[in-house]
């Protein structure tokens, strides 16, 4: 995720600065590009693929039931809340209120490139390594993420 968004971003952000800011080797950022793609990367993009298909050939949106019927015979089942349950965006909502109180309310950008260089480092130095999560035991994403993987 984190060198999936420095190549996302090489175009706007030099490559080196991008893997400064939260403290990612730059050899580590070259070889993850020259790894072959994993098989869930891979089948996600196919079934990504599949899924406009099916949306753009019947112009329907995920909630109409005809498309709810195209992709159950596709085996697939689609995400969404009933009607008044916003739980399936509400992880989201928060993140984005906590993005705004806590950083681009208390600022005035002049240009995008100055908000997105905020915003790229506020979310992987700030919020990912030092913000401690009440969800995560209050402890920082990155922190939780390595305790769990040596487990």
């Amino acid at each position: 995720m984190k060198y999936r968004f420095v190549c996302d971003h090489c175009g706007w952000f030099p490559v080196q600065r991008m893997c400064r800011a939260p403290g990612l080797s730059l050899s580590a950022y070259y070889a993850w590009r020259a790894r072959p793609e994993s098989r869930r990367v891979s089948e996600d993009r196919r079934l990504l693929v599949q899924i406009k298909a099916i949306h753009w050939a019947k112009r329907g949106t995920y909630g109409s039931p005809r498309i709810h019927a195209e992709l159950k015979t596709h085996g697939m089942l689609c995400s969404m809340s009933r009607k008044g349950d916003c739980w399936d965006n509400a992880p989201m909502e928060s993140f984005f209120h906590t993005l705004k109180t806590e950083l681009s309310h208390h600022r005035a950008y002049h240009t995008r490139w100055e908000a997105k260089a905020d915003i790229f480092e506020y979310i992987e130095v700030f919020y990912n390594r030092g913000r401690r999560h009440s969800a995560l035991c209050f402890i920082a994403p990155a922190d939780y993420e390595r305790l769990n993987l040596v487990a």
